[in-house]
């Protein structure tokens, strides 16, 4: 069942009201080549879903067709140290000296940090595109050396 905090986040778990049986059907209808489907509300009016809208649905949709709980959590929410050291799969002491060098906004909340989603997500996608363009300057100079890889 849906669980919503006084934050707006929001968690499905597949385990529970049997939401992976029920998520078949529309994880099917929304693998549609067509991108655009209606949402109809209960009083019978009619809108069309924007494409992002129908992307994250059938994101959703697939994730609990596989078992896989989902959260939807905003990007303005604060974060502990603890678990954006855990999005960004590094130790809270190393996330801790990235917000000292600043590499990372944070806020303060008493003597607490706080960290955005968004920024942590943000760095986490930062941090694979370097790691990314680091394989493929290593699998270049392999290239030009000769060297197996």
């Amino acid at each position: 069942m849906a669980q919503q905090g006084a934050s707006a986040t929001l968690t499905l778990d597949p385990d529970q009201d049997s939401l992976q049986k029920e998520a078949e059907p529309l994880a099917e209808l929304l693998r549609a080549p067509e991108r655009t489907a209606r949402l109809i509300g209960p009083h019978g009016e009619a809108i069309e879903l924007p494409p992002a809208i129908f992307d994250a649905l059938a994101a959703i949709a697939e994730a609990l067709r596989r078992g896989n709980g989902v959260s939807v959590i905003p990007l303005h929410h604060l974060l502990t140290t603890n678990e954006a050291a855990e999005l960004v799969n590094v130790s809270r002491p190393y996330l801790v000296r990235l917000l000292k060098e600043k590499k990372i906004p944070f806020d303060m909340v008493g003597t607490h940090r706080r960290v955005r989603l968004g920024d942590v997500l943000a760095f986490r996608q930062q941090r694979e595109e370097q790691r990314r363009e680091a394989l493929q300057n290593l699998v270049r100079q392999s290239e030009k050396l000769g060297l197996p890889y």
